[in-house]
């Protein structure tokens, strides 16, 4: 029987240069998810609250709604195939809901995990997606894909907290 363990992590700072293609900054508190079968490990991910809305032409088109973040999902490879990161991840958002209120997920992913998620019911933001940076706001790149669960994915999205 495998079990989850959440351990908050203290404030860090997370550059990503690969995969946006320039330096994108992440800062703040997040909180790791741990799937254990008894004392052993066999997966984690690391998840935040994510604030953000809908860009609307109008205040009334917009809505604001919090999401809970996932990133850096992984299985140990002894234990891949057998349904540990799709427990992980189930499990993280119903924590994230039931503790914070989140309406819903939000993760960043290239295309080789794109159908991984997209089997477990994840969609891609069919619109624009822009993230908040201390000093503009910057697009998510082409070769990263933004997917929500629990949402409408059919949005341009605004993401008002830092990735992580």
């Amino acid at each position: 029987m495998s079990t989850l363990r959440v351990v908050d992590v203290e404030p860090t700072v997370t550059i990503l240069p690969d995969t946006w293609g320039k330096k994108i900054y992440g800062v703040g508190r997040s909180t790791r998810a741990i799937l254990e079968i008894g004392e052993q490990t066999v997966s984690s991910a690391i998840f935040i609250k994510a604030p953000a809305h809908t860009r609307g032409r109008t205040d009334q088109n917009r809505q604001s709604f919090l999401l809970g973040g996932i990133g850096a999902v992984l299985t140990w490879p002894q234990h891949r195939g057998k349904g540990y990161g799709t427990q992980l991840v189930e499990d993280s958002l119903e924590y994230m809901s039931r503790e914070w209120g989140i309406q819903g997920g939000v993760l960043f992913c290239t295309n080789n995990n794109l159908a991984w998620y997209v089997k477990r019911g994840w969609k891609r933001v069919a619109g624009f997606v822009v993230v908040n940076q201390p000093d503009s706001q910057m697009p998510v790149p082409k070769k990263v894909n933004t997917m929500v669960y629990g949402v409408d994915n059919d949005v341009d999205l605004v993401l008002e907290s830092l990735p992580w």
